[in-house]
């Protein structure tokens, strides 16, 4: 899923299915909203997905983000964060 920017009134609703989105905060909420948004990228749009995310958010804090995760960002995306950042992110399907 292709994000054009974080104004979250503009995020597809689907990726805080079970949040209120007017209750989400950009600076509070930070690891949900850099994990959510990953786990609804593939291939094709990840370079833009994690520009618009690096724009708001430093390496620091994505890279945190991505490892405290929980959500089910895909193997393949985390091999592109890992090629990107130099850093080995764990599978999220691994128990």
């Amino acid at each position: 899923m292709k994000i054009v920017s974080l104004d979250l009134q503009s995020i597809p609703t689907v990726i805080f299915w079970d949040m209120d989105i007017k209750k989400i905060s950009l600076n509070r909420d930070y690891k949900i909203i850099i994990s959510r948004i990953l786990m609804f990228t593939n291939k094709a749009y990840f370079d833009n997905n994690i520009k618009v995310l690096e724009k708001k958010f430093s390496v620091k804090k994505i890279i945190s983000a991505v490892v405290e995760s929980t959500d089910r960002i895909s193997d393949e995306i985390c091999s592109l964060l890992s090629q990107k950042y130099d850093i080995t992110f764990n599978s999220k399907y691994s128990s």
